[in-house]
């Protein structure tokens, strides 16, 4: 595309693919910006292929939940012995109120979740077919898809639209979302891990402490875990433990969500770590792990 003869690609019949092709190379390094606007050009040529949606979802994910895009925010409020600090995350407005139309292509959270409708509507539930290796969806400019291929596809996109729904401040859909995929006879070890703990958010922000604490128990996890890579491994044994400690939390047992929190050495878990330590007044602690914050987060101030 940058070759003397690059306007030849303007013309090219092929040109389609060699976008197509373009976007999943750029969203593979990471270049959410520019995968995006391959993907949405791809999309216009094979609207019926549930793959690009999925991507584009995929970048608008990476633009919007990056840890670049939610920093966090400390304020104090009062003077003396009345000090409070206040520790957040930066939380755009989920919903746009200029009337714009989600189904315009954008890196929004809303667009990811229309863009996983596309696909799952594109991938309808029916009954497996005798030999699960044949073809059975078309999904232009690739060759057709096999029933197992149909299946891998649709679980990464009930567990992306879950956790999609769940920044969008929808916890009964993005539950819904996270059971349907628990009830696939298919799913990956790494798809229901991720599933148990995204339905378990949901049913915290229900205030079903107690259903919340069935999806993250230790056996289940385990089990499902043990396959994993560790690095996978790693990632779900923090989520998982960090929204242990907050159910122990909302129940009012601070002291075993301390305890929780002790053996999960992540920065993701400090603000949650200095949460307790206000709750139980070790204010010379809060100080300490506010440095932490700080040291791992070098825009807070």
């Amino acid at each position: 595309m940058e070759c003397e003869d690059s306007e030849k690609l303007i013309s090219c019949k092929d040109r389609s693919l060699y976008v197509y092709n373009l976007g999943l190379a750029l969203l593979g390094t990471n270049n959410s910006e520019g995968a995006f606007e391959c993907l949405v050009e791809a999309a216009r040529h094979f609207p019926n292929n549930p793959r690009i949606w999925l991507h584009l979802a995929e970048c608008c994910v990476k633009k919007c939940c990056s840890e670049e895009a939610q920093q966090y925010t400390v304020k104090k409020l009062g003077s003396g012995p009345h000090t409070r600090v206040l520790l957040s995350k930066e939380i755009k407005a989920r919903y746009s109120t200029s009337g714009e139309s989600f189904a315009i292509p954008s890196l929004s959270l809303e667009f990811a979740a229309l863009c996983l409708r596309n696909a799952m509507t594109l991938l309808p539930n029916q009954e497996p077919p005798a030999d699960v290796t044949a073809s059975l969806i078309q999904v232009p400019p690739g060759i057709p898809i096999t029933w197992k291929q149909r299946s891998e596809l649709k679980n990464s996109a009930l567990v992306l639209q879950s956790y999609v729904l769940l920044h969008l401040q929808d916890p009964l859909a993005a539950l819904v979302s996270a059971n349907e995929l628990l009830a696939q006879p298919d799913a990956s070890s790494s798809h229901k891990a991720w599933a148990h703990i995204y339905a378990a958010e949901a049913l915290i922000n229900l205030d079903r402490i107690a259903d919340a604490v069935e999806h993250l128990h230790p056996p289940t996890i385990h089990d499902l875990v043990s396959v994993l890579p560790y690095q996978m491994r790693d990632m779900i044994a923090v989520s998982v433990w960090a929204k242990a400690a907050v159910c122990h939390i909302l129940r009012g047992d601070l002291v075993t969500a301390k305890k929780i929190l002790l053996q999960i050495n992540s920065p993701k878990v400090l603000p949650l770590q200095m949460y307790l330590e206000i709750c139980t007044g070790n204010i010379d602690n809060c100080h300490t792990i506010l440095r932490k914050i700080r040291y791992t987060n070098p825009s807070i101030q």
